[in-house]
Formats: C-alpha cells, sequence, structure tokens
C-alpha cells in the first residue's frame, strides 16, 4: 500500500492525477468511507490480531532523522522491554525502525500513514473544515512524542502537552507516560498525510498507536465504537454496553426492548440466543447512523469445582463434581477426562492443580487443588526372635516420627497400641508381626515381618530305672529314657569315682555302681532348636550286711573295751541274749548301737568266766541272720 501514485488533492483548483477532473468532481473526491481509529493500531493484522516481530507494519513509515524522509515500512519488534506500556487492543502492538528497537545515541525518528477522505460527509459539510473529522488516538513512545503533523501542519499549538522538556529522556512507554489526542484540524478531502515525531534516548526506541480509549467522542460521528462488529455474547453474562464516537443519539436493536435506547445498555437474557442487528442514529447535525451484529448463545455453564477435602494415596478413586455436571477435566492424576475420576495412586503425593473446562465462546474454566498425602513408613525391631516354652519380646517402633497412633497385631491373636511394647508368647508357633501407623493426616501405613517370632516348645524329660533302689554294689543299673520332643540326651550318673564313665549320651543307658552310696541320675533332654528339660532321681547302693562278734572284753573301766560291742555294717536291727556256765540268762541287749556292759540283770558286775550269746539279726535285704558262740569276760 505503500507504492506511490498520483493522487487528486481534492480542493485546491487542479487536475493533479491527469484524469481531467477537478477537485471534487474527480471521483477520488467522493465517495468512500471515513477510516476507523483501529485502522491506525500499530502492527495490527487487519484481521483482529497482530502481526509476528519482525515483520512490516501495513500501514505506518519510519524515517529516521529526517521529516522528509526517505520513509521505510516500520518493523513489528520482537522482544518488547518489560517497563513498556501493554494495549488492551489485541491487534496493537510496538513498532519500531528494526526488529530489536536498539539504537546508540539520541535520534529523532518519523512515523507516517496515509488515507484517503471523502469530499463530504453525510450532511454535506466538507472534511477540509475542522471537526468534520476527529481522529482519536493514543500515542506511546520511547522516549517523547515531540510533534505531530497533519498534512504538513504542526499540531503542537493546539494538541496539549507537546512538546516536553528533555524529550530524549521522557518516559513515554509507560501507561502515565502516553497521550490521548483528538485531532480535528487540518484535514482535507482526498490523501491525507498523518507524521509522529519521536525524540528518543538510548538504548530502545519504540512507538505504539492505538484507538484511543479516552479521547472525547467527536461530536456529529454515529461510528459504533464497541463492542467490535460481530460480537458474540452468552445468556448469561452481564448487560453489554454500546459505545459510539458521538453522544446524544438513540440505540435501538432487532430484539426491541433487549437494548436500552439512551445507554446503549443491551441485555443478553432479554434478548434470548440469536443474531440481532443494533443502530445508533444521531440527528446533529444531519441524520447519521451505523449498524452492528451482536450475537447471542447461550448461557455459559458454570465450571466451579466443589472442593476435595485432602486424601491419603492409599484412597480409593473419586470424581470431582461441580456446579454444573459436563465439561472436561484435566490435571496430574485425573484417569477419566470425563467423569472427572481423579486416583490419588496415580497423582502420588503433593499438591495438584485441577481444571475443569467447558469449552466455546460461551464456554468456562475454573481451577481447584487437591492434596494427596503420602503413607507414612512404619518399622520395628525386636530385641529377640526365638526362644523356648514362652517368650518375652520387646517390640519397638523406628522407622516413623510422624506416627499419631500404632496398632501392632502379635499373630497369637493379641494387639497393642504403644509404640514400644513387652509382649508375652504364652504357647510354642511361629508368629508373623505388624504394624500399622496413622499419621496426622489420618494415612495409614503398615510393615509386617512373616515369621518374626519362632517360640519352640520344650521337651519333657524322664526315665525308670531298673532295679529300683536301693541296690547291691555293682548291680548294673539300667535307665528307661521315656522322654518326649527330644532328640538329644545327657546323662549324668553322678558316680565321680567312675572317671569318663560318670555320663553318658545313649538313650537308654546302664550304669553299674561299683561302691555302696546315694547317688542321683540326672537326664537333660534336648531337641533341635536347642530347648531342653532335665529331670534327677536318686538310688541307693548298698554293701553286704556283716556282723563281726568279738571273743572278749575287759569291763574295767579303762575306757578301753569296756563293752561287749558286736559291729555291723547294713543292719536293719540285732538283739542278743547273754547265758553262764550254767544257761543262765544273765543279760540281754537290742539295737544295732551299744552293747552289754558286763553287768547282769539285777546290776552286779558278772565274775570273769565264759559266757555264751545267741545273736539274731535283720540284714539289708530282709535276710535272717543268727549268730552264736563264746566270749571271754576279764574285769582284772
Amino acid at each position: 500500500m505503500f507504492t506511490a501514485k498520483a493522487q487528486e488533492i481534492c480542493g485546491n483548483g487542479l487536475d493533479d492525477d491527469g484524469d481531467g477532473l477537478i477537485d471534487c468532481m474527480d471521483p477520488d473526491c467522493s465517495g468512500g468511507t471515513v477510516p476507523t481509529g483501529t485502522q491506525f493500531n500499530t502492527a495490527t493484522n487487519g484481521v483482529g490480531g497482530v502481526l509476528p516481530g519482525g515483520s512490516n507494519d501495513n500501514h505506518w513509515l519510519i524515517s529516521t532523522g529526517s521529516l522528509t524522509g526517505p520513509y521505510v515500512p516500520a518493523v513489528v519488534m520482537s522482544s518488547v522491554p518489560g517497563s513498556y506500556y501493554t494495549s488492551p487492543w489485541p491487534d496493537c502492538n510496538w513498532i519500531s525502525h528494526d526488529a530489536t528497537g536498539m539504537h546508540s545515541v539520541p535520534t529523532d525518528f518519523y512515523y507516517k500513514t496515509t488515507f484517503y477522505l471523502p469530499c463530504v460527509n453525510s450532511c454535506g459539510a466538507s472534511y477540509s473544515d475542522s471537526a468534520t473529522f476527529c481522529l482519536n488516538m493514543d500515542f506511546f513512545s520511547d522516549n517523547a512524542i515531540d510533534e505531530v503533523y497533519v498534512n504538513g501542519h504542526p499540531e503542537s499549538g493546539y494538541l496539549p502537552g507537546i512538546p516536553v522538556a528533555s524529550p530524549y529522556s521522557y518516559v513515554g512507554f509507560s501507561a502515565a507516560g502516553g497521550s490521548s489526542f483528538s485531532i480535528c484540524r487540518d484535514w482535507q478531502p482526498g490523501l491525507n498525510e498523518l507524521i509522529i515525531k519521536i525524540s528518543s534516548g538510548p538504548a530502545y526506541e519504540g512507538f505504539l498507536a492505538q484507538n484511543s480509549i479516552s479521547a472525547p467522542p467527536v461530536t456529529g460521528d454515529p461510528t459504533i465504537l464497541s463492542p467490535a462488529n460481530n460480537f458474540t455474547v452468552c445468556t448469561g453474562t452481564p448487560s453489554v454496553t454500546f459505545a459510539a464516537a458521538s453522544g446524544g443519539g438513540t440505540w435501538t436493536a432487532s430484539c426491541g426492548s433487549c437494548i436500552n435506547a439512551s445507554t446503549g445498555a443491551f441485555n443478553p437474557a432479554t434478548a434470548g440466543t440469536g443474531t440481532y442487528t443494533v443502530v445508533y442514529t444521531i440527528t446533529t447535525p444531519c441524520l447519521a447512523r451505523d449498524t452492528s451484529i451482536i450475537e447471542v448463545l447461550p448461557a455459559a455453564p458454570n465450571a466451579t469445582i466443589n472442593p476435595q477435602a485432602a486424601h491419603c494415596i492409599s484412597d480409593p478413586a473419586f470424581n470431582f463434581t461441580s456446579a454444573t455436571a459436563g465439561g472436561t477435566w484435566s490435571g496430574t492424576g485425573i484417569t477419566n477426562s470425563t467423569n472427572g475420576t481423579f486416583n490419588p495412586a496415580v497423582s502420588g503425593a503433593g499438591t495438584f492443580t485441577i481444571t475443569h473446562i467447558f469449552s466455546g465462546s460461551c464456554g468456562d474454566t475454573a481451577t481447584q487443588t487437591v492434596t494427596v498425602h503420602a503413607l507414612p513408613t512404619p518399622a520395628f525391631t525386636s530385641d529377640v526372635v526365638s526362644g523356648c516354652g514362652t517368650l518375652n519380646v520387646h517390640f519397638n517402633e523406628t522407622g516413623s516420627a510422624s506416627c499419631a497412633s500404632v496398632l501392632y497385631t502379635f499373630g497369637d491373636g493379641d494387639s497393642a497400641t504403644t509404640a514400644s511394647v513387652l509382649h508375652h508368647y504364652a504357647a510354642p508357633g511361629t508368629y508373623s508381626v505388624t504394624i500399622r501407623c496413622t499419621d496426622v493426616n489420618g494415612c495409614v501405613g503398615s510393615a509386617s515381618t512373616a515369621g518374626m517370632i519362632n517360640v519352640y516348645p520344650v521337651p519333657t524329660a524322664d526315665y525308670s530305672m531298673a532295679p529300683s533302689s536301693p541296690v547291691p554294689e555293682n548291680t548294673s543299673v539300667h535307665l528307661t529314657n521315656t522322654s518326649s520332643g527330644a532328640t538329644t540326651y545327657l546323662w549324668l550318673f553322678g558316680d565321680t569315682l567312675s572317671g569318663t564313665g560318670n555320663f553318658s549320651t545313649a538313650v537308654s543307658p546302664s550304669h553299674t555302681y561299683a561302691k555302696e552310696g546315694d547317688y542321683c541320675i540326672l537326664l537333660i533332654a534336648s531337641n533341635a532348636n536347642g530347648c531342653s528339660d532335665s529331670v534327677q532321681y536318686c538310688i541307693v547302693v548298698e554293701g553286704e550286711s556283716t556282723i563281726a562278734v568279738p571273743n572278749v572284753f575287759t569291763p574295767n573301766g579303762d575306757q578301753v573295751n569296756d563293752v561287749f560291742l558286736i559291729h555291723t555294717v547294713n543292719i536293719k536291727d540285732l538283739s542278743y541274749v547273754i547265758y553262764d556256765r550254767w544257761g543262765l540268762e544273765i543279760a540281754e541287749h537290742n539295737g544295732i548301737t551299744g552293747g552289754w556292759n558286763g553287768q547282769t540283770k539285777s546290776g552286779k558286775a558278772a565274775p570273769d568266766g565264759t559266757y555264751y550269746y545267741i545273736l539274731k539279726a535283720t540284714g539289708k535285704d530282709d535276710e535272717l541272720i543268727e549268730r552264736h558262740g563264746y566270749l571271754q569276760l576279764l574285769s582284772k
């Protein structure tokens, strides 16, 4: 569009383009349309968006250092400094002399755009008349707008705020530093030229022009400024207010009462779904109108997600719910995008953002967070893992400081709820132990050790002996083992005189006791698990029954051989009678201790001489032993 060509200059009395027609007699100066403000937005692509960085602008040219040129297409900036103003228009962005916008010394830059105006407006007023056409624009620059030229005429005399002091360091690129102008003079029918002078210090230079969002409307212009033509709205959204270049007009719409005639407030709910034409009409300075199309779509659903309490990673999957059913669900842990199914096991532990979307022009989007807690990881130890018969085991939880409560199950039907506990196993068996930990979040973790505790049975030791006690010396005593649950045996016979024969590992051994005495026999019975039991019985070994009768004694009081004393071994009882040489009984004695002191029954000393005794005794095996014979009593 920047190709130079001959153009009729309307109103100068000359045939500028050589077509034989002068001024407004030339079709170039009649008819046509008046450009809208958005046409002048920098970087617009003409279809509602912006050109990519590095592209040539469609409307604006730039000259570096000279008002008279040469002019080349301005370039859309590829990267805009963060301090630069951001336009609310979706089809507006910053342009510069190149894609970077960088330069090194203070420089003046000139931005130029051209456009056409017809000879007269709909009221017959010439566009060369002041205020017949007003261009409402916002300008932002790095650094300052130093002058505005309309068809070669400087406008700084009546436009507020230009020039500024210290233009090369001014912050015209910020929202507060921009300029809003309503340029209403020095326009003309036909070709028009607008040049913006920018004074820029290093290191960046840039320019942004946008259809004004703050400049006052132009009287007598029915142009509908917002919303854009072919605007789409939903029945559930608030009212949309239309705005025009000039106030004081009347608003109507094909949906009747759906629009406020004075304010231009359009009520989508009143209109209902459909496509409607909105008309804005002014009557001064002449009748003029503009139209716009608006489409009302069905009401937007409400995507708001109902909150979820925190979950444990072991919890089952669940479905999110929302204010309106349907839509599409997404986010970490979502396993069904239609139903909103969330699986804690899939998401893992953490806090996740879930998104619920109803797509389309009247869609809705909502997000909600959900927290998934990891399970506690308890662990435990024991001071022992095996024992015999019964077993006391001290358990201690060691794995997780986050346990608010614990529950042990010991494998024998018993349990406990303290982290450090002493448990008694009362019966043999193999026991698996489990600890269940509940943390402050209510999440439960567990740990188990299969077959951790082994309580082994204890054997029963017992035996019998034959013959039974008492037994004579040198009798072989056989020991019959009647133990149960044992695999090995150790016998201790209590016979130290037998040396290495004092013990045996046979199942049922025999042992011979060579000497009389009392002996205790100990049996220790053990099983393969090292558990043992013992039993001990005692046996008496007796020598032979013997009687030694002296043949003389001397009861003379010298304390030597004063008593007729019979020596016995293994004799249970003993009695004897003493007779003189005429056969008369003179004394008797009963018992294995003591003896005859040489006195008669009457208490007199018996005379020296030969006496006769008759003796009866009972031996160890209850045999009757009888003796008789002579003895000498010598008292002198």
